[in-house]
């Protein structure tokens, strides 16, 4: 009878994520099917020394064949997909902030943080990437070591070789264009956060200028208008003044 090969689930967990730790260490106390030790970063991570990785904690969870029941048991924990992570992730040639991989379809997939520095305090200074480049691993660590890499942005068939600092400013212009994407997509999250948001807690100021009232919640802020016109509305609910 043919078996398949037992899989290996490997978790990245915050320090700060209690319910993330909790459900790992329930499966480990209460599950005797799952096998699961926590990894020394050091030893077993490729990249535990990327900044992404400072206040995480590492888990794997294998899969083993219980004779008994006749089936593989133990292997992924239920409620932690969203911590599941590879070990096949490489440093970023000299940037602590990302980390790369080969992409499934070619090239390398490469996902991290930039920084930014929103003047909104409600956005984080750093937005998220994940972008695919044409590039291997191995070209990106060649052309940063100073080699000639082939033009995979240009050519999809026969590319001709390009100078290692052009190759460095075209990915830098992925990059780039990745970032672009990252700072849509948080001014998107906190325009659905304040839409979704029922200003249930808005506070009056006395500024005869700029806003007149803000959410506690969502920290959107009325001009005098549109703050008479909501009000009129039933659209918020005043809780006091600031």
């Amino acid at each position: 009878m043919n078996r398949r090969t037992p899989r290996t689930y490997t978790y990245r967990i915050s320090v700060d994520d209690n319910e993330a730790l909790r459900k790992l260490h329930y499966f480990e106390a209460l599950h005797d099917d799952y096998w699961i030790t926590k990894l020394d970063k050091k030893r077993n991570v490729p990249n535990a020394g990327s900044v992404r990785h400072w206040g995480h904690v590492f888990y794997q969870s294998r899969e083993h064949y219980d004779y008994d029941q006749d089936e593989m048991v133990g292997g992924a924990i239920s409620g932690l997909h969203d911590c599941r992570y590879s070990l096949e992730w490489r440093p970023f040639p000299n940037d602590s902030l990302l980390e790369m991989r080969n992409a499934n379809e070619g090239g390398t997939r490469i996902r991290g943080e930039r920084h930014v520095g929103f003047s909104d305090p409600r956005l984080s200074d750093y937005v998220p990437i994940d972008t695919v480049v044409p590039w291997t691993p191995t070209e990106i660590e060649a052309m940063f070591d100073g080699d000639s890499v082939p033009d995979k942005v240009n050519y999809t068939h026969n590319a001709p070789e390009i100078a290692a600092d052009t190759a460095r400013d075209m990915l830098r212009g992925e990059l780039e264009t990745a970032k672009r994407v990252g700072i849509e997509q948080a001014y998107q999250a906190l325009r659905d956060f304040v839409d979704d948001c029922d200003h249930n807690h808005v506070l009056e100021t006395d500024r005869k200028y700029g806003d007149v009232a803000y959410c506690e919640d969502c920290g959107r802020g009325w001009e005098r208008d549109e703050f008479e016109w909501d009000c009129e509305h039933d659209e918020l609910t005043i809780v006091g003044s600031a």
